[in-house]
């Protein structure tokens, strides 16, 4: 979907990415501020940005109350919520962008297969996607579609480096990158 997050302009502060982001939202925790976007931004109806904005502000608040809280968690409880704050930033843009099948929101849309593994190798089903929050915010915010998919553990695995910071500064666990180059050699 075009125009999700608007233009690019070089900013500067001195907070930290993340809370930057937060306080930007926090005013969209107001339920009369939320409205006047739906009706300003998505030309929405007075009456159903009022009620919207209600539900919207809603999730904002919640999703930046669980990341605040996260902060200073224990390590075991930080990742679950920080997962429920992202639903319920992904649920505020769902209502707000309305995508096909947006009512299915209600749902986190994700189902753990590992309890039904008896081992675990590579290419392992650990997950699938259904109806629901997180495949109908990625089909916002991308062309693909996450309905029906699974994914295996090795595809888990591969966004590992992206999270090499927080491993590090969290957990003290050190990630290594190895490359593997397959390549025939003649030897006649």
């Amino acid at each position: 979907m075009p125009n999700i997050v608007g233009p690019l302009i070089p900013v500067s502060t001195s907070m930290p990415p993340l809370e930057a982001h937060l306080s930007h939202l926090l005013h969209l925790s107001n339920s009369e501020s939320t409205s006047r976007v739906l009706i300003e931004r998505f030309y929405m109806p007075r009456r159903q940005a009022k009620e919207l904005g209600l539900i919207m502000s809603t999730h904002i608040s919640q999703g930046i109350e669980f990341h605040r809280q996260s902060i200073n968690a224990p390590n075991r409880v930080r990742p679950v919520l920080q997962y429920y704050s992202y639903l319920n930033l992904a649920t505020a843009c769902i209502l707000a962008y309305q995508p096909p099948g947006y009512q299915g929101y209600k749902h986190h849309g994700v189902e753990d297969k590992s309890y039904k593994l008896t081992h675990l190798d590579l290419s392992s089903a650990l997950m699938s996607m259904r109806k629901g929050a997180i495949p109908l915010f990625h089909s916002i915010i991308s062309d693909e579609t996450l309905y029906n998919q699974k994914f295996r553990f090795n595809e888990l695995l591969s966004a590992i480096p992206l999270l090499t910071h927080e491993l590090k500064s969290v957990f003290n666990i050190n990630t290594q990158q190895i490359l593997l180059n397959e390549h025939l050699t003649n030897i006649n």
